[in-house]
């Protein structure tokens, strides 16, 4: 059975053995028939090959040719491991082209993206300044307009004090002419009456004395009666001696209380504010019938201008109301701060400059008005500019002088001279200009006579406070920065910066903290400070 050849022809079940609980029969002799049947069609098959191979010159040939094959794939791999490789290397070149382009893409992408921010930034920079310049702007207007206000007020309050201490002093010299008055009727009283009783007393001494000498020749006198007609003959005699009433026993009027200007619109009279004094003064100037003020306690520490010989109350009054107070002087030991430095050596200056321009202020309007009541009047340029300038000339040269001190005190600078240079005069012209600008539009309004030199005069009022001092702290500040540069120039410093203060400026140097040489001016566009008449900037040297 183990020789038998086995082929689909001999696989069958004929031959195996069987048991009561064996195979199914069924199922195995179905498997085996498949499998015969599947079997033959492989033989047959490879039966159709070998012919097929025979036909072809047999197995020898078919090698050859699967060797010939062999060696065609061996070719079509070679080519194909180069198309590969050169695939795969453009697909790196490509790749690496790819990412340099990205990389670019990105870095402009990136470059155009930081642009865009630092715009951005630039604008938001540009709108917070702006902001906070409207924002400082709205503080000043409204600061100025409670200045304005309070100046209204006090000026208003000003004249209603005049009025009530004319009426004080109006009841006081009718109080003063009736207890006058009761005064003489109780002397004249009293006089009568002490010539009554003096004549009583001359007609009982009369009676006394006749009795007395009645008496006599009847019979002689004892001591007592001697002694009492001694008495009766010298009070007798002091009678005669007292025929007027010397000093008489007058209950006075209630006096009235003086009250000064001062104390009856402001309280104490604050003589570093002779602005209020002066807008006091010219707002009275024709009321003639103002008595004086009480004058200054002797231990008040203030000094005041003497009081006209003459009764001229209103001279007086003027004189009361224009006193000043002498300050203290800088001590000697002075601060390196810049900003300290220059509000010491240069605010005193500035001070004495507002003082008077205030005064020159209060000339013009009194000038002005008195034009104004007997025709039309308009502003003189010139007259106004000189007469600025010849009050602010000094104080130009001693700001000058404070730059020149300061440099010594930043610098070391010794023995510097005064070089306020020019700005400060065009400063000088330019405020004038405004002025006038502002006197030109206050007599264009339209009203009356009446309301025009009331607008007139609410400009002078208002030059006499922020305007005047804003114009006159500029002007002391560009003579003092000025002349600090030409001293620190001279002294060999070759580079300065500016100091940044109050609202921000965009065209003054100090604002940036700018360093440049103070040989040569700033950098384009920006200026040595103050910039402007609210610019509060200040410089020093560049090691500070």
């Amino acid at each position: 059975m183990a020789d038998d050849t086995l082929g689909p022809d001999t696989f069958s079940t004929r031959d195996l053995p069987t048991s009561r609980r064996g195979y199914q029969k069924k199922s195995v002799d179905a498997l085996i028939a498949r499998a015969v049947e599947e079997w033959g069609t492989l033989a047959r098959r490879h039966q159709a090959l070998m012919d097929e191979i025979g036909r072809s010159g047999g197995p020898e040939h078919f090698a050859r040719d699967l060797e010939a094959v062999a060696a065609e794939i061996g070719k079509i791999l070679d080519a194909a491991k180069e198309a590969s490789d050169g695939m795969r290397m453009r697909a790196r070149e490509d790749a690496a082209r790819v990412e340099s382009e990205a990389e670019k893409a990105a870095a402009e992408r990136l470059q155009a993206s930081a642009d865009e921010s630092a715009r951005i930034l630039a604008e938001a920079e540009r709108q917070a300044f702006e902001l906070r310049r409207d924002a400082w702007d709205a503080g000043d207007e409204l600061i100025r307009s409670i200045q304005e206000t309070g100046e209204d007020i006090v000026a208003e309050a000003g004249e209603q004090a005049l009025g009530i201490r004319a009426d004080a002093e109006k009841e006081a010299h009718q109080r003063h002419a009736i207890a006058r008055k009761e005064a003489d009727d109780i002397i004249r009283n009293g006089r009568y009456e002490s010539d009554r009783l003096l004549n009583q007393a001359k007609e009982l001494a009369q009676k006394i004395i006749d009795r007395a000498s009645g008496a006599d020749d009847e019979t002689e006198p004892s001591e007592r009666p001697r002694r009492r007609k001694r008495e009766l003959s010298e009070e007798v005699e002091r009678l005669h001696a007292e025929r007027t009433i010397e000093d008489v026993a007058v209950l006075p009027a209630e006096p009235v209380p003086r009250r000064s200007v001062s104390e009856v619109s402001f309280g104490a009279l604050d003589p570093q504010a002779p602005e209020l004094s002066e807008a006091l003064a010219a707002e009275v100037q024709f009321l003639n019938d103002t008595p004086p003020p009480a004058p200054w306690p002797a231990d008040s520490g203030w000094r005041r201008r003497p009081a006209p010989e003459s009764g001229d109350d209103v001279g007086t009054l003027f004189d009361a109301l224009r006193t000043t107070a002498e300050h203290d002087a800088a001590p000697a030991s002075l601060p390196r701060d810049p900003m300290a430095l220059r509000d010491r050596l240069v605010l005193p200056v500035s001070n004495e400059g507002l003082r008077d321009v205030k005064r020159r202020i209060v000339d013009l309007q009194t000038a002005a008005l008195d034009a104004m009541k007997v025709g039309a009047w308009s502003p003189d340029q010139a007259r106004i500019t000189g007469e600025l300038t010849a009050v602010l000339e000094t104080p130009i040269q001693k700001a000058g002088g404070a730059g020149a001190t300061a440099a010594g005190v930043l610098a070391g600078v010794p023995r510097a001279r005064s070089r306020p240079g020019t700005r400060p005069t065009a400063l000088v012209n330019e405020m004038a200009q405004d002025l006038v600008a502002q006197l030109v539009i206050a007599v264009s309004s339209e009203g009356g006579p009446s309301e025009i030199a009331a607008t007139v005069s609410r400009v002078f009022r208002s030059w006499r406070g922020d305007e005047a001092e804003r114009w006159v702290r500029t002007i002391a500040f560009a003579a003092y920065h000025d002349s600090l540069l030409a001293a620190l120039s001279v002294g060999g410093w070759t580079e300065v910066r500016g100091v940044p203060s109050g609202r921000p400026c965009a065209n003054c140097a100090g604002h940036d903290r700018t360093r440049w040489d103070p040989e040569s001016d700033p950098p384009a566009g920006l200026v040595v400070p103050p910039a402007n008449v609210d610019c509060l900037c200040t410089v020093t040297i560049s090691g500070e």
